[in-house]
């Protein structure tokens, strides 16, 4: 079974429609450019300490990840209006409002990264390129979706998802999915759809044989 990581909250989306347990710490953030380039390309070579973890300095929802990448809960809010974390309804449906929102998000990343440290296979990891939250740093413009793609990365499975038809050649190690839409749901589920396809062909290819 596969682990999804994303830049943006695409991976959660999968997970909620394929009824699954948060199995990676990176569900419900934000990663920018460089934090998810550089998080691929060092992913399995010891450069990083996931377990070095803690709230970045004069923030209440930025992660400090070993000095090296800063995952944005977006959707995890201070507020001391709340004593106990609180999701919130309509539009912000997702967002979760606390009072002691640093301790929930070193929680969180804690709970999912134990989980995910005992996976012993390499995941799919997810660029979004899309140019919201930009003015954060979180946005991943049309250079950096490039960038992205003349990385020697040496994974066998990265998808990029973009609904521009600027791409005109294959890469080796990532396939391009072309969006319609900007909904993470609309996204996760053609990424499920293209997983899904790809074994239904793998195992036909098996029983050839």
């Amino acid at each position: 079974m596969h682990v999804f990581i994303s830049n943006d909250c695409v991976n959660a989306r999968i997970y909620q429609i394929l009824n699954r347990q948060f199995d990676n710490p990176f569900i419900w953030t934000r990663l920018s450019y460089f934090d998810f380039s550089y998080l691929i390309r060092h992913y399995d070579d010891k450069t990083i300490d996931f377990t070095n973890v803690k709230i970045q300095d004069g923030k209440t929802n930025i992660l400090n990840i070993d000095n090296k990448i800063y995952p944005f809960y977006r959707h995890y809010v201070q507020d001391n209006k709340y004593k106990i974390p609180t999701q919130m309804k309509g539009n912000a449906s997702l967002d979760i409002h606390y009072y002691k929102i640093k301790e929930y998000c070193i929680q969180k990343y804690k709970t999912r990264l134990q989980r995910f440290l005992k996976i012993k296979y390499l995941p799919i990891f997810v660029l979004n390129h899309k140019s919201t939250l930009s003015e954060f740093g979180y946005g991943i413009t049309d250079n950096d979706c490039l960038d992205f793609l003349e990385l020697d990365i040496p994974y066998e499975k990265i998808l990029v998802t973009t609904n521009k038809n600027f791409i005109n050649k294959k890469y080796k190690n990532t396939q391009i999915i072309y969006k319609n839409s900007e909904n993470t749901c609309d996204i996760a589920k053609k990424i499920i759809k293209v997983i899904d396809n790809e074994n239904k062909a793998l195992h036909n290819n098996k029983n050839e044989f």
